[in-house]
């Protein structure tokens, strides 16, 4: 299932965005419908059933927006029904009237409704619909419950649930404290700032188990018990949770109505009960998830219709794409350079009831690339694959040192070519006496798939080459593994291991194999270490750094208890145990010393650190490192190396909490999955990404998967990007593959039209290919003369030496631009070749979401903008003319040159368990459940099925 991100403002869906005057799911008069099962067709006025004949009856229905404040029951509606009144009660279980809330029934964390009982007894299928407005309140805090039926969980009996605890989820058991219980998490939570109507299906003939959100499908999996073999239905509720007087909350929120049907609707019956509005909602979320390609280079097929809508299609550029309207066939004729198209679907409802006859069309705009017909940057590149890249330069080269002994060599960052050493060679030998001693598990014997992200780093006053390498033995709960020291004369080896650096993984039994008992003294308590989400962590991924004040540091881990850091020895490169740490819950550990990042089984690893002026800049790769497992870059920044880093809106990277953190604007993400002129290839999952600084200049190396549906999804290659850092002090990416350094720009030369990319800190490819919803398609940008936006924005910009202010105050839908954005200017060359102006910055206010453990976010993204530089003399006269601003950097640091030992350091490494075409099948199984969002839990499962 793909990955959606949750409803509420810069949170819609990609491709284009329903126009929003267009909407309009109304209801007549302005007062709310009754629900779909209800008819108001008696003379007395009252509330009956009465349900075509194609469509199911319901066992109960309960119409809460009909009561008036005060009323302490609610009828049940179903002619001909046996079950009697829903009552509401208070906290301690006795009767209170209804508090109204927007024509609905408020829980307000003082009352729950209690259903009658023996609702499914003996039915193995069941529907369960709710019309539900969320509250924040749920997302963190004391647990909280949306309905329950069958038991209380304290027994074993038996129990079917939905909650909005953190993000919105189902689960049943036949058993006790959920034991052995189906676990069912959403793609997506239900908003807070409208109703909704959700429904849940158990289907008893497979036991397949189905969550629906106004009607689109947002979660699926097989259960193995269902309602028919519950031993108790006396704890049917709505807002009371299933394990009554343990101390968990009551729902908040409001209800305007509630049904159970004897049966698992389909998708069609589900629709039928939906009124106006949220068929508006599901046919708005159908629009935006239309299977239109981000970029083309030839003839294509368009959808006509959706499941319950027609689909035409209208074209910006009927010269370039042509659209035939029966068939859906889009005919292209490319040029020489890449054209931005748009493509407008216009979709009306085709379903006959009651709401499909009220919903009104909505318009999708599709932003796609044409790809154009020249091949000047074709040659431009020599590929390598090596997953976590580390990078130095020695001797006039530059050197990659990746997982599974891959190392690559280039002069000018473009050409790689794969070289060995005595380590790619003789590695069991080497590492032998360690892997045996440490990470090696019965249930992970070769040390050969186990020799992840290598750090390789100058160590002047040893006159040595250093690499910093993981030794992966996985396990759980406890991850056994070392990182290690090996040290060279030449940077090309060969290598020879020196020792142990830092373990994880260890407990009371073989606590004395490590270094443990040296740095805590004998019988510590260990208790911390024995918990994922506490201070057990995996001790992988190193990133080595000098802080220009005569310490030497090294970062490491990954998810689990999060990212630390300690000091070395600049005389052994070992760790230095003169350096004592507290032990701070959260903040320091006597033996992992500083907290930089991460923590309660968030993802989070691959750290990569760099100084530039005033600041020490922590970037992480969050996410699953699969192709649809949302692997991307997020930065952090802080004035001392040992942190607390923050992020561009003042949040910091420690967390506070388990949560989905790809569903949160924490850090700055700095790439994404994009189309845009100019651009060879969709990328996506790029990570494990390592920083180097050569001549001024800041690179970024890191590794990228590709957007494809078919052929070798988990292939992987190198790219490097040069950043730029903007005037307020972040490091930015640059749009294109480095090619040549990034020039200045004259004032001539600002004013035009740009295609803008927005990276998307709350969505991320989950798979179809490029026709998936979370590739932001690029949208139009005019800097125009006089300081005035166009295109598809309003609003201001000015421009001083090379740093650009843009002032968004008005923009189209779906283009997620809106508020005030400070960027770097710059030229370069794009990936076929030819030059450019661009932008890189961030700001803006539209990601608020944060995390359930911080308040709401000031909204600032990362963006970028390009433009086709054509004029000869323009670009001649950029290069030559002094008073043209260029785009500064901050002083580089001084570093050894030479394979002998004197070359300037550069950067760090990254993560990956198994690349390529060898990705288990654990792996892909794993980064298909974090699609669902399945919080901490997944993590656990994926960084297992590393190990």
């Amino acid at each position: 299932m793909r990955h959606q991100s949750s409803s509420g403002a810069g949170r819609r869906s990609r491709g284009g965005v329903a126009a929003a005057a267009l909407v309009g799911m109304v209801l007549a008069g302005g007062t709310v419908v009754s629900p779909a099962w209800a008819d108001q067709s008696p003379a007395d006025g009252s509330v009956t059933t009465r349900m075509s004949a194609d469509q199911p009856q319901p066992l109960l229905g309960y119409d809460f927006s009909a009561l008036a404040t005060g009323d302490k029951e609610a009828k049940n509606t179903v002619s001909g029904s046996s079950f009697g009144p829903a009552r509401i009660l208070d906290a301690d279980g006795q009767p209170t009237g209804a508090v109204k809330a927007d024509d609905a029934l408020l829980f307000d964390g003082s009352t729950y409704v209690k259903l009658p009982d023996d609702i499914l007894s003996g039915r193995a299928s069941a529907t369960v619909s709710i019309r539900v407005r969320n509250d924040r309140f749920n997302a963190s805090g004391p647990w909280t419950y949306l309905w329950s039926l069958g038991g209380t969980g304290q027994q074993a009996v038996g129990s079917w649930t939905a909650s909005t605890h953190t993000s919105l989820y189902t689960s049943i058991t036949s058993k006790a404290n959920g034991e052995g219980e189906t676990y069912l998490p959403a793609s997506k939570n239900l908003p807070d700032d409208r109703f909704s109507t959700l429904t849940a299906t158990i289907d008893g003939k497979n036991n397949m188990v189905r969550l629906y959100i106004n009607g689109l499908q947002v979660a699926e999996g097989k259960a193995t018990v269902n309602p028919a073999a519950f031993g108790d239905h006396h704890h049917n509720v709505i807002g009371q949770s299933r394990y009554p007087g343990i101390g968990d909350a009551l729902f908040h929120g409001a209800v305007q109505s509630f049904a159970v049907y004897p049966q698992a609707l389909n998708a069609d019956q589900i629709v039928a009960t939906l009124p106006p509005e949220d068929l508006g909602d599901l046919i708005d979320q159908q629009a935006t998830s239309l299977a239109v390609p981000a970029a083309v280079d030839g003839d294509f097929n368009l959808p006509v219709s959706t499941t319950v809508a027609s689909v035409g299609w209208t074209s910006s550029a009927p010269g370039t794409v042509s659209v035939n309207a029966a068939t859906g066939r889009a005919h292209v004729v490319p040029g020489k350079r890449d054209v931005p198209v748009t493509l407008t679907a216009r979709l009306q409802a085709n379903k006959v009831s009651r709401s499909s006859r009220d919903a009104k069309a909505i318009q999708q705009d599709y932003r796609l690339i044409v790809r154009g017909t020249s091949k000047d940057g074709q040659n431009a590149y020599s590929r390598v694959s090596v997953h976590d890249p580390s990078v130095v330069k020695a001797g006039g080269r530059y050197y990659i040192f990746g997982s599974h002994r891959a190392w690559a060599r280039s002069t000018d960052l473009k050409h790689w070519e794969p070289f060995t050493n005595n380590l790619s060679r003789d590695y069991q030998r080497i590492l032998d006496p360690i892997w045996k001693a440490w990470p090696k598990q019965s249930s992970n014997l070769d040390v050969t798939g186990n020799m992840w992200a290598p750090e390789v780093y100058y160590n002047a006053t040893m006159k040595k080459w250093c690499m910093y390498l993981s030794l992966n033995g996985g396990g759980f709960p406890f991850q056994k593994s070392v990182i290690v020291l090996l040290t060279a004369d030449d940077i090309e080896g060969d290598w020879s291991l020196v020792g142990p650096v830092v373990y994880s993984g260890f407990q009371k039994s073989n606590v004395a194999a490590t270094d443990v008992p040296k740095v805590l003294g004998p019988n510590a308590d260990l208790s911390r270490y024995a918990s994922l989400t506490d201070t057990g962590i995996n001790a992988i991924d190193a990133c080595v750094k000098d802080d220009g004040q005569g310490g030497l540091w090294m970062s490491f881990g990954s998810w689990f208890g999060g990212i630390w850091m300690i000091r070395l020895d600049p005389n052994t490169g070992l760790r230095d145990y003169s350096t004592t740490y507290p032990t701070q819950a959260n903040q320091s550990d006597a033996y992992y010393g500083h907290k930089l990042a991460g923590g309660f089984g968030n993802s989070g690893e691959g750290t990569a650190l760099v100084h530039r002026g005033d600041w020490w800049y922590l970037m992480l790769s969050y996410g699953g490192l699969g192709q649809t497992g949302g692997y991307q870059m997020r930065e952090f920044r802080s004035r001392s190396i040992t942190g607390p880093y923050l992020d561009q809106n003042g949040k910091p990277a420690v967390y506070g909490r388990a949560m989905n953190d790809l569903d949160a604007n924490r850090g700055l993400r700095i790439d994404s999955s994009f189309a845009q002129p100019g651009q060879d290839q969709v990328l996506t999952s790029q990570g494990g990404n390592a920083l180097l600084i050569d001549d001024n200049r800041v690179f970024n190396v890191y590794h990228t998967r590709f957007v494809r549906a078919e052929g070798n999804l988990e292939e992987h290659q190198v790219r490097v990007k040069q950043m730029v850092q903007t005037a307020d002090g972040w490091l930015v990416m640059t749009p294109f593959e480095y090619r040549d350094s990034v020039g200045r720009v004259s004032s001539s030369q600002v004013v035009g039209d740009y295609q803008v990319v927005v990276h998307d800190p709350v969505r991320y490819y989950a798979g179809s290919g490029l026709s998936s919803p979370a590739i932001y398609r690029s949208v139009s940008v005019s800097l125009l003369a006089g300081g005035r936006l166009g295109g598809q924005v309003k609003g201001s910009w000015t421009a001083t030496g090379g740093d650009l202010t843009i002032k968004v105050d008005s923009a189209d839908p779906g283009t997620l631009l809106h508020g005030v954005y400070r960027a770097k200017l710059g030229r370069q060359l794009d990936e076929q070749g030819h030059p450019v102006v661009f932008f890189s910055g961030l700001g803006g206010d539209v990601f608020t979401e944060a995390g359930a453990d911080v308040s709401k976010a000031a909204g600032a993204a990362a963006i970028w903008g390009s433009r086709p530089l054509t004029d000869a003399k323009v670009q001649k006269d950029a290069n030559v003319d002094s008073g043209h601003a260029a785009v500064p950097a901050a002083n580089s640091t001084p570093a050894p040159a030479g394979r002998s030992g004197k070359g300037n350091k550069g950067g760090k490494a990254g993560r990956l368990p198994l690349t390529g075409s060898a990705l288990s099948t654990p792996v892909v199984a794993a980064s298909a459940a974090l699609v669902l969002g399945l919080g901490a839990l997944v993590f656990t499962a994926i960084r297992r099925a590393r190990g």
